[in-house]
């Protein structure tokens, strides 16, 4: 038999927590001596070495219990953890691209939000890039030029707006730089379009053939180009927020995603998105 003292040291955890496990009803002594010393015998101790290996995964406490009461479901809450472990992984890694997509830019950065000043540079850029053709649409749908620049500016000074935005960008500084490009980018914006169908038609095929690995693949391949398409540092709230949208039973684009490319295509993307990034749905 063994004291707690012994099991202590073989087990290399403090008295304490033998105690608090007998507290809770996860590891009770196989006997009490008459000096009412806990007494364990080999059963208990192997009992303890799978507690621990259970800790050592990060298990919790309580699903400890529930793996001890139900041996049969043993297979099952490792897979489980497994899947956990993954998650805050896959989170971690995602922060972690975050951090080197962004760090260049840390020194300059700026989160303030967008001025009046700020959105009129960017409305009359974007006006200078425009063709006269469709500068001439504009007063038809607004009335008139300066009424479009108006709400345009009021639009992009909204507070929730200018903080999604930098939130988007990692910085109203970046928002600015990929505002204020010196190009057109009707062109890039169509092959970021057909580049991004080509990989909806992926994940559209991960779905339907179980594919984990062609999914996760599809997702990396949907950051890159989101990155290159909207001028981003980092696509990881860009995609986020579009899980969110396709998650959404009251969300258009998630209908309109499903027309597309298959009935349930806009939630499976989504939670895919969510695994990519090791957040949890909900």
């Amino acid at each position: 038999m063994y004291t707690v003292k012994d099991m202590a040291k073989i087990a290399r955890i403090s008295i304490r927590s033998l105690r608090y496990y007998d507290e809770i009803g996860l590891l009770e002594p196989t006997q009490t001596s008459e000096a009412g010393y806990r007494l364990y015998d080999d059963n208990a101790l192997g009992r303890l070495m799978e507690i621990l290996f259970y800790r050592q995964v990060g298990m919790p406490l309580k699903a400890v219990q529930e793996v001890l009461a139900h041996p049969e479901q043993r297979e099952a809450a490792l897979r489980h953890q497994w899947e956990r472990l993954e998650r805050k992984r896959n989170h971690l890694n995602g922060l972690l691209r975050l951090l080197d997509d962004t760090a260049a830019h840390a020194a300059q950065a700026d989160f303030r939000p967008i001025t009046q000043e700020d959105a009129a540079r960017v409305i009359d850029h974007g006006l200078s890039l425009q063709s006269e053709e469709s500068k001439t649409l504009l007063p038809q749908r607004f009335g008139s030029l300066g009424a479009y620049r108006e709400q345009a500016i009021r639009a992009l000074t909204d507070p929730a707006y200018s903080a999604q935005l930098i939130r988007l960008y990692g910085s109203k500084d970046r928002l600015m730089a990929a505002s204020l490009g010196t190009e057109n980018r009707t062109a890039a914006f169509l092959a970021g379009a057909n580049a991004t169908d080509a990989i909806y038609r992926q994940l559209a095929q991960a779905q339907a053939e179980g594919n984990e690995p062609l999914a996760m693949e599809s997702i990396r391949a949907l950051e890159e180009n989101h990155k290159v398409l909207f001028q981003l540092d980092s696509a990881r709230c860009l995609l986020l927020e579009l899980a969110d949208h396709y998650l959404s039973a009251a969300h258009d684009l998630g209908s309109a995603t499903d027309r597309q490319y298959g009935p349930g295509t806009a939630a499976y993307i989504g939670r895919v998105i969510r695994r990519y990034y090791g957040v949890e749905e909900g």
